[in-house]
């Protein structure tokens, strides 16, 4: 008769029943991920310019930002470069090209 393995010897692996892999553990928070809602838009355009400050304040980084808010929710990657790239302060009006 063989020794069925301990709890230890199967940990990291997957039990596969008739050819079929069981999903394992690590496999869900992927799946969590598909569940939470795209961000609304409208919403999006009303929080940009408080998260750019946020940003451009050195208070958080855009990682740290974008992480925050991907626990409730999902975003584009349109929206996550708008996060990641706050709009340059314009230097003001007779300073360019002042040499």
């Amino acid at each position: 008769m063989g020794a069925q393995p301990t709890a230890e010897e199967m940990e990291g692996k997957s039990l596969v029943i008739e050819g079929t892999p069981t999903p394992t553990p690590s496999a869900q928070p992927a799946a969590i991920a598909q569940e939470l809602p795209m961000y609304p838009e409208a919403d999006f355009a009303a929080n940009l310019p408080k998260w750019w400050d946020l940003v451009s304040s050195g208070r958080k980084s855009a990682d740290d930002l974008i992480a925050m808010l991907q626990t409730k929710a999902r975003f584009t990657e349109d929206q996550l470069q708008q996060i990641r790239n706050p709009p340059k302060e314009e230097p003001e009006a007779g300073q360019e090209g002042a040499e």
